[in-house]
């Protein structure tokens, strides 16, 4: 098995201007699914830019720490109307020491961009080939759940053959360059039955939500031929069940 530098579960989500506080509000219920999964997620912090660490578990100097970003940014980028707008950095990783330890995740939330992602850094490693997919996979139950979002998708960074350098499945395997993906699993906020596509590895529904569907029930492995065959037939199925938005019509002309 290939090593897997790192996963990221990509959110599509509603492009707002939010403030601090609202900010923190929409965090809240995916902190408290996030500190069910494992251990590992229990503590958040954000680097503050002047203040040090900030526990997200203390509301009143986060949700300053937050307005007081937003507001340098407004200041820093007066012609930018969403510059006052605030988002978040959460992470595990109490210095910078444990930046680099297996099962340090972070997540970066732009409600002015529409995105938001959780990065788990070496979660075979951290976790066990085994525990890593169940624990991503609980991740993007979590964030499904949580949030409102438009897709999701799940990317792996593994290293190159060679050894030197990485790859990603969206940058440089992904089927269609011109829509929406899956990767390794995701949601998609509709209903989908399992005969739609049965190349999915399970498919199960987010209550009040949509459907989850999972590509593979073992880590994604980029130099695995087989592999990237499953997902790419998942996600034919799904853009031809109208699941895979296309992001770039240029690309059909």
């Amino acid at each position: 098995m290939t090593p897997m530098f790192r996963t990221v579960v990509d959110a599509w989500i509603a492009t707002e201007t939010l403030d601090a506080q609202t900010v923190y509000g929409r965090l809240q219920p995916l902190v408290r699914l996030l500190q069910d999964v494992h251990p590992a997620f229990h503590r958040w912090i954000e680097h503050s830019r002047s203040n040090g660490t900030i526990p997200y578990s203390d509301e009143e100097r986060f949700v300053q720490m937050l307005a007081s970003h937003a507001e340098q940014d407004g200041q820093e980028f007066p012609d930018d109307p969403d510059a006052g707008g605030a988002g978040a950095n959460l992470t595990t990783a109490m210095t910078a020491r444990e930046w680099k330890t297996p099962g340090r995740a972070s997540i970066e939330y732009y409600p002015w961009a529409g995105r938001l992602t959780m990065t788990i850094f070496r979660p075979i490693e951290a976790f066990s080939a085994e525990g890593a997919t169940s624990v991503v996979r609980q991740c993007v139950a979590a964030l499904s759940t949580a949030m409102v979002a438009d897709h999701v998708a799940t990317d792996v960074v593994c290293p190159l053959p060679t050894g030197k350098g990485y790859d990603t499945y969206y940058a440089n395997h992904r089927l269609f360059p011109h829509r929406r993906w899956l990767g390794w699993m995701g949601f998609v906020p509709h209903l989908v039955p399992k005969k739609f596509i049965p190349e999915a590895a399970s498919m199960e529904v987010v209550k009040g939500k949509g459907t989850m569907i999972v590509a593979l029930d073992e880590p994604f492995d980029l130099r695995n031929p087989e592999h990237l065959r499953r997902v790419h037939q998942v996600e034919l199925r799904m853009a031809n069940a109208g699941l895979l938005d296309i992001t770039d019509p240029t690309l059909l002309e």
